[in-house]
C-alpha cells in the first residue's frame, strides 16, 4: 500500500492540501515499525492526515491520523485493541480536533501509554508567558484509574512537589472515568492560578503564597523565564 501524506498548513479541511508519497510497499510484511516511525516523524504528532491507496491508486481507507496507522500496523502496537488504548486514541483525536486554549499534548513516539504535554501560563497572571512541559503515564486501567502526571519543567507552586508530581484531587481521590486528557490538562492549568495552600506539596511556596504574595509572584516570574530556555 502507498501512504499519501497531506500537510494541513493550518487548515481543518483537505481542500487545498498537496499529497506527497512517503512510502510504498508490496506486502504487509513490509509494513513494520520503520514505516510507522517514518509516518510519525512526517505527521508531526497528528498535524497531518494520511490516505492509504493500493498500487492502482485506489483508495484503501478514509483519511486517518498517524496514531491510527500505529494502531493498525506497528508490530509493537498489537495491544491497541485494549479499552485503555482505544480510549486514549479517542482522547487524542478530541485534543487534535478541539484543543482547549493554552494546552497541547500527544503520545510520545509510538507509545500511546506515555504522553508529552505543554501547558501555557494563563494570560494576565504571574504565569503568563510560561511554557511548562509535563509527562502523563497511563496504565491499562485507564480511564478507571488516573494517569501519573509530572511536570518536567521546574516549578514553584504550593501543590507541586519537587519531583514535579502534582497534588490535585482529580488525579487522586476525586478521579472519575469521565475525565479525559483535555480535562486533566485544563485542570492543571487552572491549578496554577488557584492553588490550595492548605494541602501543600511545597511548604515554602504555600507559606509564601499565603504570607507574601508579592514575593511569591516574583518567584513565579523567575520560573516563567526559566521555562523559555529549558530543554
Amino acid at each position: 500500500m502507498r501512504a499519501v501524506w497531506f500537510l494541513r498548513r493550518g487548515r481543518r479541511d483537505t481542500e487545498n492540501e498537496t499529497p506527497t508519497v512517503v512510502w510504498f510497499c508490496e506486502g504487509d510484511d513490509e509494513v513494520e515499525g520503520r514505516w510507522c516511525t517514518r509516518i510519525v516523524l512526517l505527521g508531526e504528532l497528528g498535524l497531518a492526515s494520511v490516505l492509504l491507496v493500493d498500487g492502482n491508486k485506489n483508495l484503501h481507507s478514509e483519511p486517518i491520523t498517524f496514531i491510527e496507522i500505529l494502531a493498525a500496523f506497528n508490530t509493537q502496537a498489537v495491544r491497541m485493541s485494549t479499552p485503555a488504548r482505544k480510549r486514549l486514541m479517542r482522547d487524542f483525536k478530541r485534543l487534535q480536533q478541539d484543543p482547549p486554549a493554552g494546552i497541547s499534548g500527544a503520545p510520545y513516539d509510538n507509545n500511546i501509554m506515555l504522553w508529552n504535554a505543554v501547558i501555557f501560563g494563563p494570560d494576565d497572571t504571574p504565569w503568563d508567558g510560561g511554557t511548562f512541559k509535563l509527562t502523563l503515564q497511563f496504565s491499562e486501567d485507564y480511564p478507571n484509574k488516573p494517569p501519573t502526571v509530572r511536570f518536567v519543567s521546574r516549578m514553584f507552586h504550593p501543590n507541586i512537589y519537587a519531583d514535579g508530581s502534582i497534588c490535585l484531587n482529580i488525579l487522586q481521590n476525586q478521579w472519575s472515568p469521565i475525565y479525559d486528557v483535555a480535562a486533566i490538562l485544563t485542570s492543571i492549568q487552572s491549578l496554577l492560578c488557584d492553588p490550595n495552600p492548605n494541602s501543600p506539596a511545597n511548604s515554602e511556596a504555600a507559606r509564601m503564597f499565603s504570607e507574601n504574595k508579592r514575593e511569591y509572584n516574583r518567584k513565579v516570574r523567575e520560573i516563567v523565564e526559566q521555562s523559555w530556555t529549558a530543554d
